[in-house]
This record gives structure tokens, C-alpha cells and sequence, in this order.
């Protein structure tokens, strides 16, 4: 597995609606997660790996819970990791947990 990877980490709420408002037509996964959340930090590496393997057709997102709190209640996130999809600034899809089958499935769909 590859170190190098194209997730980009959210550093403040006015990067996270510029990127859904200016990628239309591309797939962008975000991944809702925390530094202390066990299953988040195992799924991560995995994560990083899809950014990888579909950078050409999706957009890879990180946004830390505890340094985003009016994301997480935008969003409606009551657990992590949580991983929100959208299409054309549409939520197209939402996975709950430490989930890499829905996870690699959603990947798929969208890179085709």
C-alpha cells in the first residue's frame, strides 16, 4: 500500500463548501473522523488507498470532528467514522462505520 496519497485535509469550513461547490461531476467521498475514534484510524489507511486507486474520477476529503463541530451538525454525524458522498453538491450516498465492503462499493459505482 502506497504512502502517498490524495486525501485532502480540511482545514477550515470555507475549503470544505468551496470544494463541493466547484467539483461538479466529480465523486467526492468525505471522511467525518477523530484522532481518539479506534475504528476510524483503522479504516484510514484503507481510505487513503481508494484515494489512490480512483483520484482520477473521485475527491478524497478528511474533516476532524472536534476542529469542525458546525460540519458535524450540518451534517447530521452522530457517529464515526462516517463517510458522506456527493455528487454535484448532492448527498448521493452515506456509510456508518468502519464499513470497507460499502465502502470499496461506493467507489466502484461512482468511478465507472
Amino acid at each position: 500500500m502506497s504512502t502517498n496519497h490524495c486525501v485532502v485535509e480540511i482545514t477550515d469550513s470555507k475549503k470544505f463548501d468551496f470544494i463541493l461547490s466547484n467539483y461538479q461531476n466529480k465523486l467526492i467521498v468525505v471522511d467525518f473522523t477523530a484522532t481518539w475514534c479506534g475504528p476510524c484510524q483503522r479504516i484510514k489507511p484503507y481510505f487513503h488507498e481508494c484515494s489512490n486507486l480512483y483520484k482520477d474520477k473521485c475527491l478524497c476529503l478528511s474533516v476532524d470532528v472536534d476542529k469542525f463541530p458546525e460540519l458535524v451538525k450540518k451534517y447530521n454525524i452522530e457517529a464515526m467514522p462516517t463517510f458522506l458522498c456527493f455528487l454535484n453538491q448532492k448527498k448521493v450516498h452515506e456509510i456508518v462505520g468502519m464499513d470497507k465492503q460499502g465502502l470499496q462499493k461506493v467507489f466502484l459505482q461512482y468511478s465507472m
